[in-house]
């Protein structure tokens, strides 16, 4: 549960109901209604050669697996306005050049509470390696071959599927 008590009458959260599948809380008291929304975010697939960049999580969830670079879109930005800034704040580095690759769902568990998210990954290839350096929430990075990643190392169900897509796309086992 979200709440303590209800933010529209003030009625204590034993009388309001959340129903999981709507992803809402409902007041019976005052009829407030408070919708869970999905929340987005922006992430980066950036391959030299036969290699992606991987970033390794500095904090929970997932501290120290690895991660696409990228974080969640904030109000009254636009994803790509997102994945700039992003790229700025994690590895003080941006390319030129990137496209829309696909959007995978995520279940991002947050101090005991399950986010619903919409991942949104770009797609950037380089022919040399940039220099980047980490910072944020970025604890190291690492160049990584698609056939050398496990599974157990990556951070979420939605980075082990985008890895799946990625080792079809080229052709890797």
């Amino acid at each position: 549960m979200l709440f303590r008590f209800c933010p529209g009458c003030g009625r204590s959260q034993s009388e309001t109901a959340f129903d999981e599948k709507e992803q809402k809380f409902t007041c019976p008291n005052c009829d407030f209604v408070l919708y869970r929304n999905t929340a987005t975010t922006a992430s980066m697939m950036l391959r030299c050669g036969d290699e992606f960049l991987f970033s390794v999580r500095a904090n929970e969830p997932a501290k120290s697996l690895l991660d696409f670079p990228g974080g969640f879109v904030d109000p009254g930005e636009s994803i790509e306005e997102a994945f700039v800034r992003e790229m700025g704040e994690e590895l003080n580095w941006c390319p030129e050049d990137f496209q829309y690759a696909f959007s995978l769902p995520n279940i991002y568990k947050y101090q005991g509470v399950k986010y619903h998210t919409s991942d949104v990954f770009y797609y950037a290839e380089v022919s040399e390696k940039p220099v980047v350096i980490p910072a944020d929430d970025v604890a190291g990075l690492s160049w990584v071959r698609l056939t050398e990643i496990s599974e157990d190392a990556l951070a979420f169900d939605s980075m082990k599927l985008a890895v799946e897509q990625l080792k079809e796309i080229f052709g890797v086992g």
